[in-house]
């Protein structure tokens, strides 16, 4: 990877240095250029207008199958969906619950309405799971949380306040061995390392367009596995989600059922743009580049004063976001530092019951550099003398 070529497609880094991508990741240029092209086109010539839309829908439709090949699914089990949460409602609004029905999710983790409201209308039970920063001891954690009522796994595979990077495939198979259905949040994840869906063995996956897949905002995906499909009704039907051919009701193939309404496809256009630049760099390639980072990062972090780091310290077990606090110093007063010197990080929602997470989080993306974080561990230092 040649980072200066590279930093080149990120006007923004001119202007400040960024350090935010696991909240909104910076757009490249060629991605901003194309959205930007095909809205003006929309303008010039007309949304409807035969030769805008014969341009514009099958860069939309690309973007499934790019999407496809790079997290190793099928094209017929992806759903376009507007965000994570919506991921989320396809699949518990679409399978039937029983009272009593246990639903397992992070701690961590901002808790999702539709887990909620399952608790409220079904009287579905909702544990809260610790999510240790050991690998065997998290694995033992959820393994003893198992039990026969255990329906549904909610976790996010790269969690988004300590980055912690869990063991997806192993939790997988413990899930399923137990006959529980497991759906990761994906959103940290997608564009940080490469993701194979069907090796990882998860029954859904949410993955979102704006965060380390450097895509439009309004625009993700929902993997649903082909086997699972016919168990999650599609509850919403309209344009997308039914076969128009028929003169009765009937639902499209594969999990195009769940691709409802009315979408923006220039937004889909742009995340194909943004998924063949991030392939054409490669996510072996931008993995290596951010755990990079990481470590340099925590090296330099332990070198100040007051610092607790609230992250995994095994590598394995680590991302690209980082939960930093400092002795004395209040989140808010780190983040206004930071910005003084033209930096861009952003304080954690501290989660309920999680105290030790209270602080900042730093997550560089593949085209920060260790110059980049240089500058944080300065302010930092600053604020600790």
């Amino acid at each position: 990877m040649d980072i200066t070529n590279t930093r080149a497609d990120f006007p923004a880094l001119e202007n400040h240095t960024y350090l935010n991508t696991a909240g909104i990741g910076l757009t490249p240029q060629p991605v901003t250029a194309e959205i930007q092209r095909l809205f003006g086109a929309w303008g010039a010539q007309g949304a409807t207008t035969p030769t805008f839309r014969q341009e514009l829908q099958p860069l939309a439709a690309t973007a499934r199958e790019r999407a496809a090949k790079l997290f190793g699914a099928d094209a017929d089990e992806l759903a376009f969906t507007g965000r994570v949460a919506e991921s989320l409602h396809i699949v518990v609004d679409g399978l039937p619950w029983q009272p009593g029905d246990e639903v397992i999710v992070s701690d961590e983790e901002v808790l999702y309405m539709p887990i909620y409201r399952l608790a409220k209308d079904y009287g579905v039970v909702v544990i809260k799971m610790r999510l240790d920063h050991r690998r065997e001891d998290l694995l033992n954690r959820f393994d003893d949380l198992l039990t026969p009522r255990t329906r549904l796994v909610w976790l996010s595979d790269t969690t988004n306040k300590s980055g912690v990077h869990i063991p997806a495939r192993e939790i997988c198979a413990l899930a399923h061995a137990r006959g529980a259905l497991v759906m990761f949040d994906g959103a940290q994840t997608a564009g940080q390392f490469p993701v194979n869906l069907h090796e990882m063995g998860c029954d859904f996956y949410a993955i979102t367009g704006y965060k380390w897949l450097l895509g439009p905002y309004g625009c993700g995906l929902c993997y649903i596995r082909r086997d699972r499909i016919p168990r999650v009704r599609a509850l919403r039907v309209g344009h997308g989600a039914i076969d128009h051919a028929s003169c009765d009701y009937a639902e499209a193939e594969g999990a195009m059922r769940y691709d409802f309404g009315v979408r923006n496809l220039i937004l889909r256009a742009g995340l194909n743009e943004s998924l063949e630049y991030l392939g054409g760099i490669g996510f072996e390639a931008i993995s290596a580049r951010v755990a990079a980072l990481r470590r340099y990062l925590i090296e330099g972090l332990r070198e100040i004063p007051g610092v607790h780091i609230g992250s995994p310290h095994d590598p394995a077990m680590g991302s690209g976001i980082v939960c930093v606090a400092l002795e004395g110093v209040e989140p808010a007063e780190m983040v206004a530092s930071a910005w003084e010197a033209g930096i861009v990080i952003v304080p954690l929602e501290t989660a309920q019951g999680r105290s030790d997470l209270r602080g900042v989080r730093v997550s560089p993306g593949f085209y920060n550099t260790q110059e980049d974080l240089d500058r944080l561990l300065e302010v930092l230092a600053g604020l600790a003398r």
